[in-house]
């Protein structure tokens, strides 16, 4: 029989419950995308950065990736785009939130306790969901 103990290394994570990260950016995630979903234009709404999007000018003035989604959900048969485009803008936004809140919380651990961590994550995400947009 051998006295030694096996340690895990340092590369192993042991298998427990999820950060307070995680459930923070999680539920953020979650909640935003219920507020921006309750608060969808059953259209789009003209903003001036959608100039290039709406026109066949050269694709030099629009983002690339925001000329292939609109392309892309443009091409889908069925349904409506505008829906199609604001849920995809809904989602992006509610994931930017838990990726907020998951900073913030992480920020707030370094310099607090649990809970106060927790509250940092969460004002930062709600206050990024509940700002007006430009």
């Amino acid at each position: 029989m051998s006295d030694s103990i096996d340690f895990p290394s340092e590369t192993e994570t042991p298998r427990s419950r999820p950060t307070a990260e995680i459930v923070v950016a999680l539920v953020m995630t979650v909640l935003s995308f219920v507020w921006f979903l309750s608060r969808l234009s059953p259209d789009i709404a003209f903003g001036a950065w959608q100039g290039p999007l709406l026109s066949h000018a050269p694709l030099h003035r629009v983002p690339l990736l925001s000329h292939w989604l609109a392309q892309a959900l443009a091409a889908i048969p069925f349904g409506d785009p505008a829906l199609r485009l604001n849920i995809l803008t809904a989602a992006f936004g509610a994931l930017t939130c838990g990726a907020l809140a998951a900073t913030g919380t992480r920020l707030g651990r370094a310099l607090a306790g649990p809970p106060e961590a927790a509250a940092c994550g969460i004002a930062g995400a709600a206050m990024l969901a509940c700002t007006a947009p430009l």
